[in-house]
């Protein structure tokens, strides 16, 4: 019986049949026999497999049949402000290792943001987390978020945790549930443009803000629109399992109270890792992809 091989994705090879009578019979064969019996090759330490489709798949490993076989969740990536889901998930190779790891992603950009520059009508904080949550998918989802991106995602599960499967929040903690109000003014006054400030955080906005993809005005509406405060009661209702990581020298933390509030919460400290360089961090990327169940197999 001969079956003609198509390798896709780097991922798998699926056994493909001149019909679908002669690939109905050549499932049964399958099982339990050689690769020469096949008369076909494939990988060394393959093994085989159905994907979601009903067809045969040589797989490089058994992690990619049982990936496979038992499809896991998109992954939703949420910025922080600002900014945008390529520049801070993109750019630093985050796509590229989700989708390595046989995983689907799902970038949402915020009103004023990247792809949603145009998107004035939503540049409200309770619009924003209404137009992030119609991208959702009707199960519960695997989500990764960064700084207001992760603020967002804590307050939608604060709110419905059955929305989710895994969480991961970086870039919060205890400004979660205390407001430095001098420093939302400063980084409102340097996304604005109109004054030049010296501190570096504050410049740091300036350019970010200077990106053309960044909408100036929405991002200033959305920053000034009342926003739901977090508390430790709405946090403890967040059922499912959440990783926070926090660099040892970002302003917002210290995490305590946010971690010991979840009650499946998990803590990462990012050493020697400030706010910003916290999305570029290979242990926050590892650690990330490991609990998201996303590790890449080379």
């Amino acid at each position: 019986m001969k079956s003609n091989q198509t390798k896709t994705f780097g991922n798998w090879w699926e056994l493909r049949s001149e019909s679908q009578d002669e690939q109905s019979q050549t499932l049964e064969v399958l099982q339990g026999m050689t690769l020469e019996a096949l008369n076909c090759t494939a990988p060394r330490g393959s093994c085989l497999g159905r994907n979601q489709s009903g067809l045969m798949c040589f797989y490089k490993s058994y992690n990619r049949l049982f990936r496979d076989m038992n499809p896991l969740p998109p992954i939703i990536f949420l910025h922080g402000l600002a900014t945008s889901g390529q520049r801070t998930w993109g750019v630093n190779g985050w796509l590229d290792l989700v989708t390595e790891a046989n995983r689907s992603a799902i970038i949402i950009d915020m009103p004023g943001h990247g792809d949603a520059y145009n998107n004035v009508q939503n540049a409200t904080f309770e619009k924003t987390i209404s137009y992030i949550l119609d991208q959702f998918p009707d199960t519960p989802i695997d989500a990764v978020g960064f700084s207001l991106g992760a603020r967002i995602l804590l307050t939608i599960a604060s709110q419905n945790s059955s929305r989710f499967r895994k969480l991961v929040v970086s870039g919060v903690g205890e400004n979660l549930f205390t407001r430095d109000y001098e420093r939302g003014k400063r980084i409102s006054e340097a996304i604005s443009g109109q004054n030049q400030l010296e501190d570096p955080e504050s410049q740091y906005f300036s350019q970010l803000a200077d990106a053309p993809d960044i909408n100036r005005e929405t991002v200033l509406q959305l920053m000034s629109s009342p926003m739901i405060d977090l508390n430790t009661d709405m946090i403890s209702k967040i059922e499912c399992p959440v990783l926070v990581a926090l660099g040892d020298r970002d302003f917002a933390g210290p995490a305590s109270r946010l971690v010991e509030a979840l009650p499946y919460g998990t803590y990462l400290e990012l050493r020697g890792v400030d706010h910003f360089a916290t999305p570029k961090d290979f242990s926050f990327i590892d650690a990330t992809l490991k609990f998201l169940d996303a590790e890449p197999e080379w």
